[in-house]
């Protein structure tokens, strides 16, 4: 009698020890589950913010709160020159991008030389129509893709490149041709295929995906009919994925 006492409260015993040791691992199961939930949506949080961060810190926010830059964005939203720079559209529609002046989205770091709104102001009034013209606009998608390069380069980088080239360096840009730039004093000056010279006025605003440069005149590609990028990619308007010359 006795015996079978003992041996049902060990039984039961065991029973019991089952069953919380079971709830335990249960448990332990929630906590594990709660814990990489909570480490998805920390990692989700931060992820978003520094998409946020690129958004707000990019070239293209750069260029569109440069008071001194209107002009050219003007033209720049204009001809719908919309990029993709480290996963941020830039601007423009993509449903007219094969049919319209666009950049392609690329990724990557770039460089650009803005035109500030007196070096567009200098222009003469058949000029200033062209950049207006809708019918144009492939040439002046080209014209845009000539100030821009694939790479960034600082002004210090800048002036590496032309000491290390007796004096000149060639940048080959977006749309294909190149720019020379040289020094003259303590200025930074870039030569187009005309000879038009423009003269860094403001250097090295710097965006998460790209440098801007500030020049004080517009300077023209040789044949704005060519667009290498828009060749590329086969489409019937320039869209940017060129490349540079280190």
């Amino acid at each position: 009698m006795k015996l079978r006492k003992v041996l049902l409260v060990a039984i039961l015993s065991g029973i019991a020890f089952t069953s919380c040791k079971d709830n335990k691992t249960d448990d332990d199961i929630d906590d594990r589950m709660e814990m990489e939930r909570m480490e998805a949506d920390r990692e989700a949080e931060m992820r978003a913010d520094r998409e946020r961060l690129e958004r707000e810190n990019n070239i293209n926010a750069r260029l569109q709160a440069n008071q001194n830059l209107t002009t050219f964005n003007e033209g720049w939203n204009r001809n719908q020159i919309s990029q993709n720079l480290d996963g941020t559209r830039m601007a423009g529609d993509t449903t007219t991008a094969r049919t319209a002046g666009t950049t392609q989205a690329t990724q990557g770091s770039y460089t650009i030389f803005a035109p500030s709104n007196e070096a567009y102001a200098a222009l003469t009034e058949a000029q200033r129509t062209q950049l207006n013209d809708a019918q144009r606009r492939d040439r002046n998608v080209a014209s845009m893709n000539y100030l821009m390069v694939n790479q960034r380069v600082t002004a210090d980088q800048l002036k590496q490149q032309i000491q290390s080239g007796n004096g000149k360096y060639a940048i080959k840009t977006m749309q294909g041709e190149n720019i020379t730039a040289s020094i003259e004093g303590d200025n930074i000056i870039l030569t187009d295929a005309a000879g038009n010279k423009a003269r860094v006025i403001e250097s090295d605003n710097e965006g998460s995906n790209g440098v801007i440069h500030i020049i004080d005149k517009v300077l023209w590609p040789k044949d704005p009919t060519k667009n290498e990028a828009a060749t590329r990619t086969g489409t019937t308007a320039g869209t940017t994925t060129g490349s540079a010359t280190p």
